[in-house]
């Protein structure tokens, strides 16, 4: 299974979405995003948990914005089962 940092910098490259990518704790990468002039700041941890916060511009939200999200979702909810132990 490929980490979710990989899918998402992937996902982020083939939408030619901005991003930079921080280190700012031993356990986990930050990326900041730009998107529609709408901020994403995610973080992914080393274990595949996926957390982040859309930091929107009052504008209203364009394709790549929702496509993002959309992406986000998946990726949170795909960490989250991935944590679950397994019967």
């Amino acid at each position: 299974m490929t980490h979710p940092l990989f899918s998402l910098l992937r996902t982020l490259d083939q939408q030619h979405l901005w991003y930079v990518l921080d280190r700012l704790a031993p356990d986990s990468i930050t990326l900041t995003v730009t998107a529609d002039d709408s901020r994403f700041e995610i973080d992914i941890y080393e274990n595949g948990r996926v957390e982040y916060v859309h930091v929107p511009t009052g504008r209203e939200p364009g394709r790549s914005s929702r496509a993002l999200e959309q992406t986000l979702r998946l990726l949170t909810a795909a960490a989250r089962g991935a944590a679950q132990p397994q019967p």
